[in-house]
Formats: structure tokens, sequence, C-alpha cells
């Protein structure tokens, strides 16, 4: 048994299930799992960074995906909430489903699974407002726009519903607050970045004759009617993890 250790790993999701998969196969006493840009060095445990292995995460993901279909989505959901110090609850969570058997039933009145389940409803409800309330606006090259600021990660929780609800049309969602987005060229989808420092802008309110000052304005609205958005992609963005279904985890 190896002494108690920090594991550091990049910030996403397929990192944390590398830092997952490596603690299994090598039997580590996880003190605690901190992304890259928030670790602190302790005096009283050794760090190790962890480098993201697709291969290793998508183990863990399949295992998961076997045991609990449920506790995997939870389990992801939750990640992209971006909850403080959610490293070791999740990985916690994790441990507990695997240590369940192969029917993975988990203990709901755990505080640990309660506290998974509750950051991964909170997620999915914000998920189902922006379903409802994204609108898109045509780019000048005939994209379709739309850029919100979620306070999870949503992007990669949007794409199947808009894959399906624009069906052959080139979309974009654009993340204000993570400053990425997921564009889709009519039929396969990637993250990517783009050159937007010339034109972002904070929401504005303006003044509307029926509803009064309140009414936002979105300056989105007025960019991406009249820009061409495909010369502003900057390519691919690499860390990309999908929403839980059976395909391969995305790098």
């Amino acid at each position: 048994m190896n002494d108690a250790r920090t594991l550091i790993y990049d910030g996403s999701f397929n990192g944390f299930l590398t830092a997952v998969h490596e603690a299994f196969e090598r039997k580590i006493s996880v003190a605690d799992i901190e992304p890259n840009d928030r670790a602190q060095a302790s005096l009283f445990t050794v760090t190790e960074i962890i480098f993201t292995q697709v291969r290793k995460a998508q183990q863990v993901w399949e295992v998961l995906q076997r045991r609990n279909y449920h506790a995997m989505a939870h389990a992801y959901f939750a990640f992209l909430g971006g909850a403080p110090q959610m490293e070791m609850p999740l990985y916690t969570y994790i441990v507990k489903v695997l240590k369940a058997g192969t029917h993975g039933r988990l203990d709901h009145s755990d505080t640990t699974v309660q506290a998974v389940e509750q950051w991964a409803r909170q997620v999915g409800n914000e998920k189902q407002r922006a379903e409802a309330t994204i609108r898109f606006k045509k780019s000048g090259d005939g994209v379709f726009c739309a850029a919100l600021s979620p306070t999870s990660d949503l992007l990669p929780l949007l794409t199947k519903h808009f894959r399906k609800r624009m069906k052959h049309l080139p979309w974009l969602l654009f993340d204000e607050k993570r400053k990425y987005g997921m564009y889709c060229n009519g039929s396969t989808v990637e993250k990517v970045a783009l050159a937007l420092d010339d034109v972002y802008r904070p929401l504005e309110y303006v003044q509307n004759p029926i509803s009064g000052p309140s009414t936002k304005k979105h300056p989105w609205d007025d960019f991406f009617g009249n820009t061409e958005i495909i010369p502003r992609i900057k390519g691919k963005v690499h860390g990309t993890s999908l929403a839980p279904k059976t395909e391969p985890l995305s790098q």
C-alpha cells in the first residue's frame, strides 16, 4: 500500500477518470484529487501528476456503465457542475459503485451519494432550462449561433438535443463564461475555440417600449447576424468528453 497522496489531473473528465483508474490499478491511498489549476503544495501528503489517458478513462467509464448506468450519468453531470472540491466526493461515489458488485446498487441514505445526486439534479435542471430557452441567430455565413453563460459546463450535455433538433444544419453554441464553443457542421460536433476578443461585450440592458427598461438585449444577437463565424473558429479544443452513452469517450 502506498502512502496517501494527492493526485493532480488536467481538469477534464477524462483526466479525472484516469486518476480513478490509477488509484485502483496501483492501490493508491488517495488523500485528495485536484485539478492542476487549483492544486496546492502540502507538507503532509505526496503529490503526483496524472497524465490523461483516454484508454484508461474509457475502461472506468465502461465498468461504471455496466454496473450502474444511472450512477455513471450522475457522476458525469455532477462533474460538469463544477462544485468546489467535488473530486473526492465523486471519487468516493465511484468507488462505492465499483465495490457494490455486479449490479452496482447504492445506499441512497449515504451522504456522499446524496451530495453527488443532488449536484447531478441541479445540472440536469439547468440543462432542461437551456434546451427550452436557447434561441439561435443565423450568422452571415449561414451558421445558427447562440451564446449562453451557464452555471454548469453545459455544452457537452446539449449537443445531443441540438443535433436532433437542428438536423443537418450547421450550428454553434458558445459558452461566454468558459470561452469555448460546440460547433456542428451539419453532421459532426467538435469543441472549438473562437477568435472573439475584438467583439466580446457583457450583457446589455435596453429600453423596451412594451416591457420597460429591464428587458435584456444580448450583444451576440447583433454580432452573429452580421458576422461570418466559420473564419473565427480557431480549431478543435482537446479534452472533450461526451455525455453518457454507449459510444467511447472522445478526447
